[in-house]
This record gives C-alpha cells, structure tokens and sequence, in this order.
C-alpha cells in the first residue's frame, strides 16, 4: 500500500508546474506542456515566474538533492557559447534563490500564503490509518470547494513584484 511522505512535496510541486490547469468555469488557463519542455522552459528564460516558484520549492520544500538548472541551451554557434549558457543558468538559479528568500521574508506574503492555504499543500490526501477504499465513502464536495477561493491571484502578483525587485 502506498503511503505518502513528506518527500512527495516536490515531486508533487514540480508536476504542477507544467499542469495546464482551468478556471472554475472549466476553460484550460494555459496550453499543455509536454513534461521536457516543461523542464525546458524553467530552467531557461521562457517561463521564470514558475521557474522562481520551482526554485521556492526546491529551496523550502525539503529537497535535499543537487540544485541547479540544466536545459538545452538556445542554438549556438561554438562551445564557447553552451558555455555561457550553462554558467547563465546557475546564475540565474542564485538570483532566483534570492529572490525566493527575501518574498518568503515578506510578512505581506506570509498573509497571502495563509489565505491561500499554502500549508495545506503539504497535507497528506489519506489520514493515518486510512485506505484508498475509504475514499469511496468520503463526502467530499466538489462544488462547495469550488465555491470557496483560493486566492492565488495575490500571491501571484506579489511573486511577480519580487521578481520584478519592486518589492523587497
């Protein structure tokens, strides 16, 4: 029987991330991303909003393994330049880190993530001693939580003016 765990957290964040997600009316917020452009565009310049929150996750989520960025480098003419490119993307992994740090520091953004239920995220679908056929009997409802807001949008928003370095 599986058992979820603590570790779970960053698989778990990293899949969201290249998730094409709706909007409580049902229409898709983003294209579908395949998983290696996913990867492709957080560790290069194509998607830094998510790739600020990748490293947030990596940096707070309990990810003890190596971190760096590594992707396929624009087309170059010589290896001088993939060069460049490797030494950019660590680069751009530390500023992000910075940033990440000093936006988690915000006490503004501490609100947001309490109203937007960040630690719940961490919380494990099934309660101790529960099963996957428990889950046949539970009453959640789909639209009483669809109801209620997440208010993601402030959080983002402040995200993006850390990383804008209007904030902090």
């Amino acid at each position: 029987m599986y058992e979820p765990a603590p570790d779970d957290r960053f698989t778990f964040g990293l899949l969201t991330v290249g998730r094409q997600a709706r909007d409580p009316f049902g229409a898709a917020t983003r294209a579908p991303l395949d998983p290696v452009e996913t990867v492709h565009r957080l560790a290069g310049h194509g998607d830094v909003l998510s790739a600020f929150f990748l490293v947030d996750l990596l940096e707070t989520g309990g990810y003890d393994g190596p971190r760096h960025f590594g992707h396929k480098p624009p087309r170059t003419d010589d290896a001088d330049d993939v060069r460049v490119s490797v030494a950019a993307d660590m680069r751009t992994y530390l500023v992000l880190r910075e940033r990440a740090r000093v936006f988690r520091a915000d006490p503004e953004v501490r609100e947001a993530q309490r109203a937007a239920r960040v630690d719940e995220l961490g919380l494990p679908t099934l309660n101790r001693g529960e099963t996957l056929a428990d889950l046949a009997h539970d009453t959640f409802d789909p639209d009483k939580t669809a109801r209620r807001g997440y208010h993601f949008s402030r959080l983002n928003q402040l995200a993006l003016e850390h990383l804008l370095g209007v904030r902090g």
